[in-house]
This record gives structure tokens, C-alpha cells and sequence, in this order.
């Protein structure tokens, strides 16, 4: 069963995306910040990261740059879920390797087919 880690300073998109994936017998893990995202990934196996940009005390860009700097994560697929429309954001994180890039709101179907495909490569 794959394990998803969601990082999100918003409690009712945490919930929401965490009530869809779980329908889907994903376990889920959330995080309020990059700061909490980073202690789920020293302490338990994740399979995939989904994370909004825009949070307090570590943002998206400083997490997913944490992220893909350390050798153990450089293959794990991550999707960014924001609510950002700035192109300057998109573009930002496109260096940072991510794997798919979806705007706030989503469908759960456009959501489960994105995670699914990532954990099927």
C-alpha cells in the first residue's frame, strides 16, 4: 500500500485531498509546512509528495528544493497542488523536478488518475 505525504497550511485541503486519496487505500500523512514534511520523510517511507507552494515558516520552492537536494529523494514523484495562478510559480518549480503540476480546485478523479499514473512509472 503506497504511503502519500501532503503538505498543505490549509487544514480543509489536507482533509479533503486526504478523504480521496484514502478511498483509493492510500495511507496518508499530512504536514502543515515544509518543516513538518521534511521530519514525516526522515522518520517514515514515503512513496509521493503532493504540496501547495504558498505556506508559513517553509514554503513549497524551500521544501521542494530541500527535497530534491538530498540523494535519498531525488526519485520520489511529487505533484504540486496550488492554488497559485502565477506563472512566475509554475515556472519556479518546474527546476525543482517535480512530476506534475495541478491547480487548485481539482477534481478527485483528475487527483487519484495523477497519482496513480506517477506511482505506476
Amino acid at each position: 500500500m503506497a504511503v502519500i505525504l501532503i503538505v498543505d497550511d490549509e487544514a480543509p485541503s489536507r482533509r479533503l485531498a486526504s478523504f480521496v486519496l484514502q478511498l483509493e487505500d492510500y495511507i496518508v500523512l499530512t504536514a502543515a509546512n515544509g518543516s513538518q514534511a521534511l521530519e514525516h520523510l526522515d522518520r517514515t517511507r514515503v512513496d509521493l509528495i503532493i504540496t501547495d507552494l504558498r505556506m508559513p515558516l517553509m514554503d513549497g520552492d524551500t521544501f521542494l528544493h530541500q527535497v530534491r537536494s538530498d540523494e535519498r529523494f531525488t526519485r520520489l514523484p511529487i505533484i504540486v497542488l496550488t492554488g497559485s495562478a502565477y506563472d512566475d510559480d509554475r515556472r519556479l518549480v518546474t527546476g525543482r523536478g517535480i512530476d506534475a503540476y495541478l491547480m487548485k480546485p481539482t477534481s478527485s478523479e483528475e487527483l487519484v488518475a495523477t497519482v496513480k499514473r506517477l506511482l505506476a512509472e
